[in-house]
């Protein structure tokens, strides 16, 4: 293979990525979609048989989770078999700490949870699939803070094979050995001694490294040790109990930091109080004889710097925790850089979970009594961590807020309803004041959204769920959702640039995922396709404010590369599904 040669007719070779024993891997363009894509070159040894290579190659392309690159081809050629699959656009980890340097405790802590669950999944497939190279170099952390594991040249060979695979300082022993067997915990340990060079800045030595591991709690540090026993019935079983102990890890972290927050909250407490009687701390730099009230103090929040903003929007809250204006504009100003940052979240956090003085009840439970403004807040913090938020579990944060919206909405409406018709039974012809009725229409909207997003939320809890099949799905009502989404929400995504780029890039990323299942629960490639062309569409022609700009046109490109990808994905379900059709 050599730069500028096309393959199968479609793809053609831009330039050499990287060369291994195996193969060299290269960044190829799709003639037609005009779409980048990585292909590896797998060199076949002497006796390997090509049609059993192809056939295990073929598995892989069932792998389909987030934290893996995507297969979406396999090539022959005279002497090797080629993959094709997501260019994965971002930073090995290696790159990060070449010359010694070494990742904060929270960014390895991160990495090691994302890496666990790709394992988690990996292993309960029906036929478990080994890594067996695992390292720093094998793992991208792109822009949005998600790793990927590439690199899976080695994971598709026999035993025999494989145990010759890895790479010196991250291989466990049972590699170099023939009485043994890889198998997932093989994986764990290439992992443990990933998580050591990523904290240490040098390669685990098992003969002089027996002290803790450094720059990290001693919890950390014993987990990683565990991982790196030379004896694998002495390290964890299976990624499922690592994954445990590292969830077991940060509750306890997360603990030792709630008492920091309750002193926090403790501190917040004697400003509120001065709030209350109209006495503002001079930090605020407000006038002794001047009035300040609700609406002021959320105007003024948006004129100032980041940190007094976040003081006068707290203040409000403090005045009148019963209204959402002062959260959903607080929420605006976060999301206006794309990322709902661990600060930004903290805040919020601690403003919810502050109790208000001379009562025993927390701020968020005080908005939780007026169940229109708590479901409104409730929506737009979902939509925040949906979006925005970096962390790991933001899905299944949103997903929390949502089914908060959800309720409180609804018991709104019942509340409204039962209001009403005790009015209509004591006075023949009362009808509902127009202006009741926006809000009960506004807060119905509400609901509808939150319920729609739930239902998104089970598709995402099937492509990333460990076992890949346990979530429940409707591939139909998926696809009416995300229609519902796209039409009825038209007006409040446009006025947000930003969120209709990140939904419609999701849209795409799922479309290409489930294709399939899309069509195999009679949707046809067609309106699929019509589909794709709204989403990309919809994004080109949205007008970007100058502050949002440079991250939107990151997310452009991002959108095109996957809609030419799901594009291509629906012709491959076209073709799979046609009868007689071999896919080599």
């Amino acid at each position: 293979m050599r730069e500028g040669e096309i393959l199968a007719g479609k793809y053609r070779l831009v330039r050499q990525l990287g060369k291994g024993g195996e193969g060299s891997v290269y960044l190829a363009i799709h003639l037609q979609t005009e779409m980048f894509w990585a292909i590896k070159e797998i060199r076949l040894q002497q006796g390997t048989d090509r049609e059993d290579c192809c056939h295990e190659l073929q598995m892989m392309k069932s792998l389909k989770m987030r934290h893996l690159p995507q297969i979406i081809d396999v090539l022959r050629t005279s002497d090797s078999v080629c993959l094709v699959m997501e260019h994965v656009r971002g930073v090995s980890l290696e790159d990060r700490i070449r010359g010694g340097k070494v990742l904060s405790y929270e960014e390895v802590r991160d990495t090691a949870e994302q890496v666990t669950e790709t394992l988690c999944y990996l292993e309960s497939r029906e036929k478990p699939v080994c890594h067996l190279d695992i390292k720093p170099s094998n793992l991208i952390r792109r822009p949005d803070g998600l790793i990927k594991l590439v690199d899976f040249g080695s994971a598709w060979k026999e035993k025999e094979q494989m145990k010759r695979m890895g790479t010196d300082g991250y291989a466990a022993p049972e590699q170099y050995r023939k009485d043994t067997k890889p198998d997932v915990r093989t994986d764990l340990y290439a992992l443990g001694a990933t998580l050591y060079r990523l904290l240490a800045g040098k390669t685990w030595n098992p003969v002089t490294d027996e002290g803790c591991v450094p720059n990290c709690p001693p919890q950390m540090s014993d987990l990683i040790r565990r991982c790196l026993r030379a004896d694998p019935s002495e390290r964890f079983q299976s990624a499922d109990a690592l994954r445990r102990e590292l969830v077991r890890i940060r509750k306890k972290e997360g603990r030792e930091r709630g008492r920091v927050h309750i002193l926090g909250a403790l501190a917040m407490a004697l400003p509120a109080a001065a709030l209350c009687l109209r006495i503002l701390p001079s930090t605020l730099d407000l006038s002794a004889d001047e009035s300040w009230d609700y609406e002021k103090l959320v105007r003024e929040a948006g004129v100032v710097s980041e940190e007094e903003g976040r003081a006068y929007y707290q203040k409000a809250i403090f005045l009148d925790p019963g209204r959402s204006e002062a959260y959903l504009k607080y929420l605006d100003e976060a999301g206006q850089d794309g990322i709902f940052s661990e600060e930004e979240e903290t805040f919020l956090r601690e403003t919810l979970h502050a109790v208000r003085p001379g009562s025993d009840q927390t701020y968020e439970e005080l908005l939780r009594k007026n169940g229109e403004a708590y479901a409104r807040a409730a929506l737009q913090i979902g939509l925040s961590y949906w979006y925005c938020s970096p962390r790991e579990d933001s899905r299944r944060i949103a997903m929390g807020w949502f089914e908060k919206a959800a309720e409180a909405a609804r018991e709104a409406e019942a509340g409204s309803a039962k209001e009403y018709s005790r009015k209509a039974a004591g006075q023949k012809g009362e009808t509902l004041p127009v202006e009741k009725a926006d809000s009960l229409k506004a807060v119905a909207e509400d609901r509808e959204k939150a319920e729609r997003y739930l239902r998104l939320g089970a598709v995402w809890e099937k492509i990333n769920s460990p076992s890949g099949e346990d979530a429940p799905w409707n591939a139909q009502e998926y696809w009416e959702d995300l229609g519902e989404i796209l039409s009825e929400d038209k007006a409040f995504l446009q006025e947000d640039p930003l969120m209709q780029m990140k939904l419609s890039l999701e849209a795409l990323r799922t479309i290409t995922f489930l294709s399939g299942d899309l069509m195999r629960s009679g949707i046809d490639s067609r309106q699929i396709n019509r589909r794709i062309r709204e989403l990309l569409e919809g994004c080109t022609e949205v007008e970007v404010p100058p502050a949002r700009q440079e991250v939107c046109r990151g997310l452009l490109e991002e959108i095109r590369e996957a809609s030419a990808a799901a594009i291509q994905a629906v012709e491959h379900q076209e073709e799979e599904q046609k009868p007689g059709q071999t896919e080599f």
